[in-house]
């Protein structure tokens, strides 16, 4: 059986959900046979201040920046909480993890700058993970010429 979640956006978007009404909305699906976690996230593509979040650039945001806010959401429900943002080192993700911020954290351009990130990390080579800088280029800004790959990635496998 796989597991079924709610995602929820709610968090640096103004035109949505307040914090406030997102903590009381999880909290309404907090009893719900089956609902095994609530996935949280910021900003939407409605509009241009939330669509900063979807894809959060270098230059607007820290690592780990949505943390504090979900932290908030995870002391008020039951459930576990699901977290991705902008979290491009492992050690990031432990650290949230550790200070009981979230129950889980989702890591996806550092994915596509470094694949092999997870085995580093096992083997404890944290030095030698290429972690996502948000430079934005060739993971999101060629998606729509068709070419999807890591900018970084690729300047650092030439020759």
């Amino acid at each position: 059986m796989r597991p079924d979640t709610q995602r929820i956006t709610g968090f640096g978007d103004q035109r949505g959900l307040t914090p406030d009404e997102v903590i009381e909305a999880c909290r309404a699906l907090d009893d719900l046979p089956g609902l095994d976690y609530f996935n949280v996230t910021a900003g939407s593509m409605a509009g241009l201040g939330g669509s900063v979040h979807v894809v959060p650039p270098m230059a607007i945001v820290e690592a780990g920046y949505l943390a504090p806010p979900a932290k908030r959401l995870r002391r008020a429900v039951a459930k576990r909480v699901f977290l991705a943002g902008r979290i491009n080192q492992p050690q990031i993700a432990e650290a949230i993890l550790a200070a009981g911020q979230v129950d889980m954290c989702g890591m996806t351009r550092v994915l596509i700058a470094d694949p092999e990130m997870p085995a580093k990390a096992a083997a404890g080579r944290l030095d030698d993970i290429r972690a996502c800088i948000a430079c934005d280029q060739a993971c999101i800004g060629h998606l729509q010429a068709g070419r999807f790959g890591c900018l970084r990635a690729r300047m650092m496998l030439r020759p």
